[in-house]
């Protein structure tokens, strides 16, 4: 349940995606190589905001008694977890498809994150606690940024921001 959960999910979903438009296969990230000048697509995911609320009681007093003596049943509980998808990619300025390739990548990244699996079961590796994530790909917005050149004149690098709202519910 929580951040670090959401974060693995949508790198699975988007890692190793071959993307329309022949911009290759991309590889996602939540920690970031450092440098990264070279042309593969990359996404990197980092969750920027998120709001927690609960929807009804009661509250699950297990971490207040001594274990085996509190309520086992909770209420529900959400957060809305506000996610960004930062992707890069290098191209060649003068390839054919130039003017076409990052935003069909793009479209395909959008069509992954909206096919996906809604909601989802997860369970949090560290604490396992259960939870669903809902709404995934049902809420996003998207930025492009102008390209630029790097070093090298002939590459140019495209940068796009993704803003997702993904939806958690548990019992606590």
């Amino acid at each position: 349940m929580g951040v670090s959960v959401v974060l693995s999910t949508l790198r699975t979903m988007l890692n190793g995606v071959t993307l329309p438009g022949m911009i290759g296969t991309l590889e996602a990230f939540i920690t970031p190589p450092d440098p990264r000048e070279d042309p593969p697509p990359a996404a990197y995911i980092w969750s920027s905001r998120g709001r927690e609320s609960r929807q009804s009681l009661p509250r699950n007093q297990t971490m207040v008694q001594p274990p085996g003596t509190g309520f086992a049943q909770a209420a529900f509980k959400t957060i809305d977890h506000t996610v960004d998808v930062y992707v890069t990619w290098f191209g060649e300025a003068t390839a054919p498809d130039a003017d076409a390739a990052f935003p069909q990548g793009l479209d395909g990244i959008m069509q992954i994150l909206r096919t996906g699996p809604s909601p989802l079961s997860v369970t949090d590796p560290a604490t396992g606690i259960q939870s669903e994530l809902v709404d995934i790909g049902e809420r996003m917005n998207y930025q492009l940024v102008p390209m630029r050149s790097v070093r090298d004149q002939r590459i140019l690098r495209y940068d796009c921001a993704f803003t997702l709202m993904i939806l958690e519910e548990f019992q606590a």
